[in-house]
């Protein structure tokens, strides 16, 4: 018989895992920070609020109702924007 073939016979754990049997264990532990992201994601929160409130406002400031009255409606004598490429010429 060799020697030293059967150097971990007399502990199971050793046959199915001989790097946890060596003396020389290295310990590779690395604690994690996973808390460390709260700084980004309420930066994100408070720019999505930004946008929101910026949309509602322009939205309020600029749309009409398709059934408003102040609205230009066609023989209403309110002067309509000029078209572009149209030359001047009335359809």
């Amino acid at each position: 018989m060799v020697p030293g073939f059967y150097r971990f016979a007399r502990d199971p754990v050793s046959i199915t895992f001989p790097a946890m049997s060596e003396p020389n264990h290295i310990d590779r532990y690395v604690p994690a920070d996973t808390n460390g992201g709260w700084g980004i994601a309420a930066g994100v929160i408070a720019f999505t609020i930004l946008c929101i409130i910026t949309v509602t406002y322009i939205h309020k400031q600029t749309y009409k109702h398709p059934t408003d009255v102040t609205w230009h409606g066609k023989g209403s004598g309110d002067t309509e924007p000029a078209r572009l490429g149209s030359g001047g010429s009335e359809h």
